[in-house]
């Protein structure tokens, strides 16, 4: 599928200037339309951009935003506030931002990949393709499913020293390896030793980890023989003409990298430098930078559009969730227990660069929203951009 045309609608609000949590935001602007052949009509485009504008306005702590929406109906994308606090430049349409942990789906629409090429079967034990880390029992699927019973990196105490000393450095695959051999410790989901979570039931306990989606790249190299940087390139970004997508481990600082927000309150404690590349798991192929136009067309690709992913395996990403505190993981989305009312399902990701993202699907709407904002949002929040994406939803149902 092509990703949307440069003229797709874009609400450009230039005369956002004030924000501040007290006073919250004064939104004073005429959205300026752009004719397309697969955007929304100019009438659906004022309504969302008013829904938008109007919840955009309730969380005055936000400097900028900026929205990509993927539907039936056509293509939206809008800039809402400044890029930057401080000199008050508007934010663009086209700015980038680090996507933090939406980056995982992208791996995980990679080992779906090869899945579909016949070259792994996702119920097939890890250890039967890559020997390490030592996973007895554990499957792909338990992997994509947050399953395995791996911790998550920063419950892993030389992890945070890592960050601690060096925000930009690079941590190779055997790196990580090495701090999760001998992790102890415990995380919402209970005690883990050894890197592994005890009193644990492969496939039926949930704890969220982001070393599963490293093990599961480490994999689609082995059976491709290629990196992951190169394999993703060549399979996801291109194909898709992702063309303002990089990995952060080859272009750490890309054009129009908009400026991250934090205070005392803000800042993601896991990566207090605004600066932080995350490159940490970056190595084979992690953490990345886009826009929210090409995180849409992504999204829609992997949800929607039948030229990525087949219909088979786009029903896996649904099946036999698995729930955990405060979400359920399917075949590589999640879903946060606020967001099963909405019918949302997807990914979120927040404090690279201090910058929060979300890609959320409606299937029964047929509907993708992405919302970047420039500033950090706590895990267990996300409040500005599912209350955005929540506001383009009411637009669109029936």
């Amino acid at each position: 599928m092509a990703r949307p045309s440069a003229l797709a609608v874009i609400l450009v609000l230039s005369g956002l200037v004030a924000a501040c949590a007290d006073d919250g935001v004064s939104v004073v602007a005429e959205p300026v339309v752009s004719e397309c052949a697969d955007c929304v009509t100019e009438d659906r485009a004022t309504e969302i951009n008013d829904a938008i504008a109007e919840e955009f306005a309730l969380h005055g702590h936000v400097p900028g935003m900026v929205v990509a929406i993927q539907s039936p109906e056509g293509t939206y994308e809008a800039a809402f506030g400044l890029a930057n606090a401080e000199t008050g430049e508007a934010m663009s349409a086209d700015a980038v931002f680090g996507i933090g942990s939406v980056h995982k789906l992208f791996k995980w629409v990679a080992l779906h990949l090869v899945a579909q090429d016949g070259l792994v079967d996702l119920d097939e034990q890890v250890n039967r393709y890559v020997a390490t880390p030592v996973l007895p029992g554990v499957t792909m699927r338990h992997l994509m499913q947050h399953s395995s019973g791996l911790p998550d990196l920063p419950d892993i105490e030389a992890y945070n020293a890592a960050i601690a000393a060096d925000q930009t450095q690079q941590l190779g695959y055997e790196d990580v390896l090495a701090m999760l051999e001998t992790a102890e410790g415990s995380n919402s989901y209970g005690a883990f030793t050894n890197g592994r979570l005890v009193n644990f039931t492969l496939g039926e306990s949930m704890s969220y980890s982001s070393i599963g989606p490293l093990v599961g790249l480490r994999i689609v190299e082995a059976v491709t023989s290629t990196d992951a940087h190169s394999f993703t390139a060549e399979r996801i970004f291109e194909p898709l003409e992702l063309a303002d997508t990089s990995h952060m481990a080859i272009a750490p600082d890309p054009v129009r990298l908009t400026e991250g927000h934090a205070t005392s309150d803000t800042v993601n404690p896991f990566f207090p430098d605004a600066a932080s590349t995350m490159a940490l798991s970056s190595a084979n192929g992690g953490a990345i930078h886009s826009t929210a136009r090409d995180v849409a067309t992504f999204g829609h690709a992997v949800f929607a559009d039948d030229g990525l992913l087949t219909a088979e395996t786009q029903a896996q990403l649904f099946a036999a969730p698995v729930a955990g505190p405060g979400l359920r993981a399917g075949n590589g989305v999640i879903q946060f227990d606020e967001w099963r009312d909405s019918g949302w399902w997807g990914h979120a990701g927040f404090g690279i660069r201090s910058h929060s993202t979300t890609l959320l699907h409606q299937p029964d709407l047929d509907l993708t929203v992405v919302v970047m904002t420039n500033l950090y949002t706590p895990l267990d929040e996300f409040e500005t951009n599912v209350a955005v994406s929540d506001a383009v939803r009411r637009v669109f149902a029936p």
